[in-house]
């Protein structure tokens, strides 16, 4: 009990982010621990020892199963971004390495989390004028929420339409981040939610070119993952398999790139601080 009292100070975020970051250290995931990812994940569509069978119960079915989706996705596009990741993290700052600045910036953004649910009913029961009044607040997120709200669509009405729901989804969650960095009153402050080390990271196309390569991969092979998959015979997939996915639904699933719109939707979401009009969010270093 004396260790759960001596934590209890210390909020859930703060605790992650002294736990992650003793990992980090101890585990030297900077150097040994890219260098061992890197292998792990060029050594992925050829795994096949004594681990897997133990981890699947000796199981054929589901070591075929997982030796199907480690030769067909791009596992080395997905070992790239993990590296370019662990570098953009691993970046000395003023606080040690970005991994911190990050965690900072998450802590402030669950604080203004907390001061938004906690006058959220005055909030809502108050006139219009209030409510403009606290969407300029830099202390919470209401003008997020109003950007949120505005937009009016419903995520719930796009639920069977996968690519039409992530476009609408990332238009406004895109709309949501730009109410809060590119709040006039507030720019200046948003710099501290800006570490430079986390733009350089964000302003890295190479990072995210690796995240559609995989992307795009999954997406190919989820026919091949359902149960149905198989061969009847030589050169002929299973009847029951065909009845699920037609010849034109499979050719236009490995010809499907992840389209541009949606793509900058992200980025707008992720690095709303860059597409501010008039003056720029500074970072901060």
């Amino acid at each position: 009990s004396s260790g759960i009292n001596a934590e209890w100070p210390l909020r859930p975020g703060e605790i992650i982010h002294r736990e992650l970051s003793t990992a980090f250290e101890k585990l030297d995931m900077c150097t040994c621990g890219r260098e061992f990812f890197k292998a792990a994940f060029k050594c992925a569509p050829f795994y096949n020892a004594n681990a897997l069978f133990a981890a699947t119960g000796n199981d054929e079915d589901d070591i075929v199963f997982f030796e199907r989706i480690a030769r067909n996705v791009d596992v080395k596009s997905a070992g790239k971004f993990f590296d370019r990741l662990l570098a953009g993290v691993c970046e000395e700052t003023s606080t040690g390495i970005c991994l911190n600045s990050i965690f900072n910036v998450l802590e402030e953004l669950v604080e203004m989390g907390v001061n938004t649910v906690e006058d959220f009913d005055d909030y809502d029961d108050g006139d219009r004028k209030y409510q403009k009044e606290q969407e300029k607040r830099c202390d919470a997120m209401f003008g997020s929420y109003r950007a949120w709200e505005k937009d009016g669509r419903d995520l719930s009405d796009f639920t069977g339409e996968t690519e039409e729901f992530w476009k609408v989804a990332l238009n406004m969650t895109a709309k949501a981040t730009n109410a809060f960095y590119c709040e006039k009153k507030c720019k200046k402050d948003r710099g501290a939610l800006y570490p430079c080390c986390l733009r350089r990271m964000l302003e890295d196309e190479k990072l995210f070119d690796n995240v559609q390569r995989v992307i795009e991969s999954v997406y190919k092979i989820i026919p091949a993952m359902v149960y149905r998959f198989g061969w009847d015979g030589f050169y002929e997939l299973d009847y029951r398999f065909e009845s699920d996915w037609s010849a034109q639904e499979l050719e236009e699933r490995a010809s499907w790139t992840v389209p541009a719109n949606l793509r900058d939707a992200l980025m707008r979401t992720l690095h709303a601080a860059k597409y501010c009009e008039g003056k720029i969010v500074r970072c901060s270093k």
